[in-house]
């Protein structure tokens, strides 16, 4: 094997395993915690909630209307649940007592024509401050199935 040859084996290589430890690296990172009692916080385990079936916790996020419209029964009965969404902070805007939080939600599927598809959409989750704690005041379908105040 000459020497060119050999360099270009050796960067080759180089070059396989670079990929390879980004690649463990990608697949073991955490995901973000945002600070405790921060609105992005509550949204969090919020939806940590929802996609673990905890009902008790995420109704205990909601504001006390929307507490007052859904029990934790009738939460329990609506959870949508997806194994492979992967949900991101897009945005925090903080007002005063109120808060958005957009967070863009993508849905993989294993069912296209070239093995995986997948769709995004962005959702925005309101949240006030009140008794000293931020809660849900407003929250999007899927993650939010209770009844709708009736005009």
């Amino acid at each position: 094997m000459s020497k060119s040859n050999r360099l270009l084996a050796a960067m080759a290589i180089g070059l396989v395993a670079l990929i390879a430890v980004a690649a463990v690296f990608i697949a073991i990172r955490e995901p973000v915690t945002f600070d405790p009692g921060t609105p992005e916080r509550v949204v969090q385990d919020y939806l940590i909630a929802v996609l673990d079936e905890d009902a008790e916790t995420a109704h205990a996020l909601l504001a006390p209307d929307l507490q007052a419209r859904c029990d934790i029964e009738e939460l329990e009965d609506r959870y949508y649940r997806r194994e492979d969404n992967r949900i991101t902070l897009v945005e925090s805007r903080i007002d005063g007592d109120r808060a958005t939080i957009e967070v863009k939600f993508t849905a993989t599927y294993n069912d296209g024509p070239f093995e995986y598809s997948d769709w995004s959409y962005e959702e925005s989750f309101k949240l006030t401050r009140g008794d000293g704690a931020w809660r849900i005041s407003s929250a999007p379908w899927p993650y939010y199935r209770c009844p709708e105040v009736s005009p």
